[in-house]
């Protein structure tokens, strides 16, 4: 066998082993952060999605005339949108009076710091 040939086979060898070394490598680090992973107990944080007309319109936001929780997070999510009282009163076909009153109680609630409720249109 010529010493280019022996040479070509030994390079090509020592490659081989390199590559397996580093997957081994790479492997073992992906399955260590994994373990962490499942370990640590720390939910993934929640996504509130922007209302659209459609989800100010829905039914579920009103019970009769009052709003429900549904419907008094939507009016929220406005106002944390920097949405007003006559973009929040259109949304969920209430007076302007009504969306006033609820931005008093937003703000008392602390505002873009309060404790949001996840709804079904951050499931989705």
């Amino acid at each position: 066998m010529p010493m280019t040939a022996i040479a070509t086979a030994t390079t090509a060898t020592a490659i081989e082993a390199l590559r397996t070394g580093l997957h081994a490598h790479i492997d073992a680090a992906c399955d260590d952060a994994i373990r962490q992973l499942a370990s640590s107990n720390t939910p993934a944080p929640a996504v509130y999605k922007q209302p659209t007309l459609a989800d100010g319109h829905d039914s579920r936001n009103k019970n009769g005339q009052n709003l429900t929780p549904r419907g008094a997070e939507i009016i929220y999510r406005v106002f944390d949108d920097g949405g007003g009282y006559n973009r929040a009163a259109k949304m969920l076909n209430i007076s302007q009076r009504g969306a006033k009153n609820r931005k008093a109680i937003w703000t008392s609630l602390g505002g873009l710091n309060r404790t949001k409720l996840i709804l079904d249109i951050d499931l989705i």
